[in-house]
């Protein structure tokens, strides 16, 4: 089994959800994928503040609102 940072290196990923888990798992995955989706059903994270903006800084998550 490889490790996570060999299995998404370079790779496009996909995060579904918009709370604390889902935002902590965009951050450390936007460190190792070349793109990450976040995919949430509403129009807001209902992270806690402290994710929202590096969330919205990091060049490559890639956000889908209300999907």
């Amino acid at each position: 089994m490889l490790p996570a940072t060999e299995c998404f290196q370079g790779k496009t990923v996909a995060v579904v959800g918009g709370g604390n888990s889902a935002a902590a798992d965009a951050m450390i995955l936007s460190r190792i994928a070349k793109k990450v989706l976040l995919i949430h059903r509403r129009d807001t994270l209902r992270a806690t503040k402290i994710y929202h903006e590096p969330l919205m800084a990091a060049e490559n998550i890639e956000f889908h609102w209300n999907s």
